[in-house]
């Protein structure tokens, strides 16, 4: 069983001859760098089951018992040279080498189903009602993917496209990941069988844009529109309430998920989550080695850096866009509170 389980392995690696999904990181793609972590994380940890759980004294027993007539075609899937030579020698049989590649395969399938979540050991596994099929119900979304992940760089939809269930982005949970995904066992709406979260302006360009220009004093403006300098002086910038906020966007399987704050000050701010996270995932970030070169994608408002506290300041002049203006987030600590100023040069 051990060569059995090792051409597994080899199987479920992103580097070697059986690999089904090879992805060398590339410094330039940091979803194919997450991607390829998580795709290791979940094949150890497969692997480690089986390892853990082969009986062979039962599964002998079970094989002897109940004749088996699997019919698996082929998908492509190499063996190692040791697994080939002991499936296709004298020991074996049509009928076991049919079981080992249709069993490689629904591995290969249970990893590839797990990979958006950074949960996923907490990731439930449906199978509908009256399936046949099992864990090859998730081929096609599969093969998508796939795509993505072997013809160029891997886009954030690729990812959610994939993934079922109830999901939101992994950082709301205080993540580091970019791109992975997390799920959460709990349903929003009990009419329709999906919907999707989507950003409210689907072109991050046709997002309004608000300038950080002097308050002059006017009423408050409505929810989800106000002034970031007047709001950055506010006498208590204190967060006193927060909630998400799930809109109808006119669209019956489409929503807007809001992140809504109460500040001490009275003065409420909605944000759409969508828009949030694409700024987590394209801000720049101060690091030494950071040129121009390796600043490829940017986001509304087109220069957002991020600053922390013990980042090197002679190093903003080099990052971002040098021909508009850049919009400087800054993280400080004070005592025990965290605190973001916004200032743009």
């Amino acid at each position: 069983m051990s060569v059995l389980i090792d051409g597994l392995a080899a199987s479920l690696s992103t580097t070697g001859r059986e690999s089904v999904l090879p992805l060398s990181p590339s410094p330039r793609d940091t979803a194919r760098g997450e991607i390829a972590d998580q795709a290791r994380r979940i094949a150890n940890l497969i692997v480690k089951y089986v390892r853990e759980s082969v009986n062979p004294a039962r599964l002998s027993a079970a094989l002897s018992r109940e004749p088996l007539r699997i019919r698996s075609p082929c998908e492509g899937h190499l063996w190692t040279p040791a697994a080939a030579a002991l499936l296709l020698g004298p020991r074996s049989d049509a009928k076991l080498m049919e079981l080992y590649n249709e069993w490689l395969h629904r591995m290969i399938l249970l990893r590839d189903s797990l990979l958006p979540f950074e949960n996923f050991e907490e990731v439930p596994l449906v199978v509908l009602e009256g399936s046949t099929r099992g864990l090859r119900e998730v081929e096609e979304p599969r093969k998508l993917f796939l795509v993505h992940c072997l013809t160029g760089a891997i886009q954030h939809a690729a990812i959610v496209d994939l993934a079922k269930g109830l999901v939101l982005p992994a950082f709301l949970s205080g993540s580091k990941s970019l791109h992975l995904l997390r799920y959460h066992p709990a349903r929003f709406y009990q009419g329709e069988e999906e919907v999707l979260f989507d950003y409210e302006h689907n072109e991050y360009v046709d997002a309004p844009r608000t300038e950080l220009t002097p308050a002059e004093s006017s009423p408050s403006p409505p929810l989800g529109r106000w002034d970031f300098a007047s709001l950055l002086a506010a006498a208590d910038p204190r967060v006193s309430e927060s909630e998400l906020a799930i809109d109808e966007v006119g669209d019956s399987l489409r929503r807007v998920v809001r992140l809504r704050l109460t500040l001490e000050s009275g003065i409420c701010v909605s944000v759409d989550l969508g828009q949030i996270a694409r700024g987590r995932r394209y801000a720049y970030e101060i690091r030494p080695n950071l040129s121009l070169d390796d600043s490829l994608s940017t986001l509304y408002p087109e220069n957002v850096i991020l600053l922390r506290e013990n980042d090197n300041v002679q190093a903003l002049q080099k990052v971002g866009k040098g021909f508009a203006d850049r919009c400087f987030i800054t993280h400080f600590s004070v005592t025990e509170n965290h605190t973001l100023g916004i200032s743009q040069l």
